[in-house]
């Protein structure tokens, strides 16, 4: 069963049978889980995907798949595959490290949005989905280059969140795409999620507590049970496992399990292609996005403009 960033096991070893672990996740304030599913043997025994020693200026973490395992125990170190090795400060590196980075990372357009009028053909979307969030998304006006796609999108966006036919708690629905979308580190998606559940009447200061939402007395068990999911759901290796199932059948239907995965499925396309194009944030959800997530380290980073 997934666990959060809260509450990670030292002991929660990689079912799989296979440590693959080359890189480290971070978790959902932007740290390296270095404890977390992913865990393979350590050099020196154990179930921690990092083994530490002594290093150079301080303490390294030394990640470990399989194969190092095996040429550390036989001797033949580097045989294989090279330990990529993690300075101690990197793992602890906090969120306002993160925003500083952002800072330096200067702003560049890529594919410009187009004005709405470029595309008579879509003025049916355009109008739909302005009447929704009050403006149309850059991510669709630079979308627009290819009605097909921009048709068929609209279509799954609006048959996902049609208000008549949902089981699932709009808001709620939400939140879950900011979940995924802040484990996919799209700051684009995070800002436009997190005003699209203000939208929906989530009140502001459950918004503010969303990175908190395994502890936080404003979320119920079944909100958490579906931020968890969410969260596994957006890890790239995909970390959902069946036990993540049993714990969704308790709170939801089949049918409402469903809608989620097709919220979290939606918003992977979304996260890849906003972080990609580097969209350029709108005025709303980067006010939004800078009075409830920025004390956490959200910045527009490359979507600034």
């Amino acid at each position: 069963m997934f666990v959060p960033p809260q509450v990670i096991r030292r002991d929660d070893r990689d079912r799989r049978g296979h440590g693959v672990l080359l890189g480290a996740r971070r978790d959902i304030e932007g740290r390296v889980d270095a404890v977390a599913k992913l865990s393979t043997p350590a050099v020196g025994g154990g179930t921690s995907a990092f083994s530490k020693r002594p290093g150079i200026g301080g303490t390294e973490f030394f990640v470990n798949c399989r194969c190092h395992w095996e040429a550390h125990q036989t001797g033949s170190a580097g045989s294989k595959c090279e330990t990529k090795r993690i300075a101690a400060s990197d793992l602890s590196k906090t969120s306002k490290e993160n925003m500083m980075d952002d800072a330096r990372t200067p702003a560049s357009p890529r594919l410009a949005p187009l004005p709405a009028s470029h595309s008579p053909e879509l003025a049916e979307q355009f109008a739909m989905i302005e009447r929704n969030l009050g403006f149309v998304p850059n991510s669709m006006l630079i979308l627009q280059r290819k009605p097909k796609i921009m048709k068929a999108f609209a279509q799954l966006s609006a048959a996902i969140s049609d208000p008549a036919d949902s089981k699932v708690d709009r808001g709620l629905k939400r939140l879950i795409a900011h979940v995924a979308s802040k484990a996919a580190g799209c700051q684009y998606c995070m800002a436009h999620t997190i005003a699209g559940a203000a939208h929906m009447g989530v009140d502001e200061s459950k918004l503010a507590a969303v990175w908190d939402y395994a502890t936080s007395p404003l979320f119920s068990a079944a909100e958490r049970v579906a931020l968890d999911f969410s969260f596994a759901a957006a890890q790239q290796p995909n970390q959902v496992d069946d036990a993540d199932f049993a714990a969704m059948r308790q709170h939801f239907t089949e049918e409402q399990i469903v809608e989620i995965v097709a919220v979290i499925s939606v918003f992977g396309f979304l996260n890849r292609y906003n972080d990609t194009m580097g969209t350029p944030l709108e005025a709303e959800p980067q006010e939004v996005g800078a009075r409830l997530l920025a004390a956490r380290g959200w910045t527009p980073g490359k979507h600034k403009r």
